[in-house]
Order: structure tokens, then C-alpha cells, then sequence
């Protein structure tokens, strides 16, 4: 949806909601098999890029009017990605999006 559209929803008050939340955009660009650190290349991370250009010169255009939350498990060192970074959560800083504290019941990692 382009800016022009969510903004007129906006102005008349329309049932859209205000928030859109993504799940890794990045997803695309790497292989099935990838096992590496998750850094896409060339015309890939242009693609990438594109795409949170995208968000940002809607948020922006919006003013205020729309929310994006993007869970990304991609770490780009551009500015266009790395200056919206909100948190980071890894294992290796013991952070996460849900606290371990949160968690009552044990975990199983075995596949069934």
C-alpha cells in the first residue's frame, strides 16, 4: 500500500489500522540452506534496501500516522537500516523478545 493510500485512509477516519508489523523482510534473499552470518550482497541487499526505503519514506510521509515494527534477523550496517534499529536481541547479550522470565514451562528443542 503507498503512502498516498494509507494517508487517505487516515484523513477519513478509515478502519485500517495504524500499525504494520513485518517478520523478517530479508527472508527472500537468502537461500533455503544458508547457514552463515545473514548479510545479503550485491543487488540483493539494493532489493533489501529498497524496502525499508520504502517503509521509512512512508512513516515519514505519514507523519506520525502509521506505526511499522519490523523483526528482522538481519544486522545491515547501512544507516538506512542501522539508525531504526530499536533493540537487538541475541543469545550473546542475553536479551530477547520474550524475557526468559516470562517462560514457565521448559522448553523442549528436540523435533517431534
Amino acid at each position: 500500500m503507498r503512502a498516498t493510500q494509507t494517508w487517505r485512509f487516515s484523513e477519513h477516519r478509515g478502519p485500517v489500522p495504524r500499525t504494520l508489523i513485518l517478520d523478517q523482510p530479508s527472508q527472500v534473499y537468502f537461500p533455503p540452506d544458508y547457514t552463515g552470518e545473514p548479510t545479503p550482497q550485491g543487488t540483493d541487499l539494493s532489493h533489501l534496501l529498497n524496502i525499508y526505503r520504502t517503509i521509512n519514506d512512508t512513516v515519514q510521509a505519514l507523519d506520525g500516522a502509521l506505526q511499522v515494527i519490523v523483526v528482522e534477523h538481519a544486522d545491515l550496517a547501512d544507516p538506512l537500516f542501522r539508525d531504526h534499529v530499536v533493540e537487538r536481541w541475541r543469545y550473546s547479550n542475553s536479551q530477547a523478545l520474550v524475557p526468559p522470565e516470562w517462560i514457565t514451562e521448559p522448553i523442549d528443542d528436540e523435533d517431534d
